[in-house]
């Protein structure tokens, strides 16, 4: 399944590669920077060239290290708004009597449950019926995960 804007320049180029592309883009600034600044520290203070390879390579190592736990603010989102999150379903992080917190996705959003539904226990299914600014009204969700 292709989704719009993956086609990049004839290239076909799933998600998750977009993401890695994304993050390698963002730490090229500053590993020019360290870069620089390691090679320039070897005429300054007479750092030796393999200190400066090192000092660069860790830094390399750091950004795959942090890869790992930043990822998902690289990846691409719906876009949407709050209009695509109608008819979601999610799983309740607190007990919702009659506002709590639910998380969607990756995202954790404030809800409120519809009047007259029951009470939601953490860990309970719910669906997105509307959405009012960033909170959410939810239902509980009685059908298959």
């Amino acid at each position: 399944m292709q989704r719009r804007g993956d086609d990049l320049r004839g290239l076909k180029v799933d998600s998750s590669h977009r993401t890695i592309a994304k993050y390698i883009l963002f730490q090229l600034p500053e590993l020019a920077v360290v870069s620089l600044l390691a090679v320039g520290a070897r005429s300054w203070v007479g750092l030796p060239d393999w200190a400066a390879a090192g000092i660069i390579a860790l830094w390399v190592l750091k950004d795959v290290v942090m890869f790992r736990f930043v990822r998902i603010a690289y990846q691409t989102s719906s876009g949407g708004g709050g209009a695509s999150l109608l008819g979601a379903r999610g799983t309740a992080q607190d007990t919702l009597q009659p506002s709590g917190y639910v998380r969607i996705s990756s995202e954790l959003w404030r809800a409120e449950l519809q009047s007259g539904s029951p009470p939601v226990e953490p860990g309970d299914r719910v669906r997105v019926l509307r959405v009012h600014g960033l909170t959410l009204l939810v239902e509980p969700d009685e059908s298959e995960p």
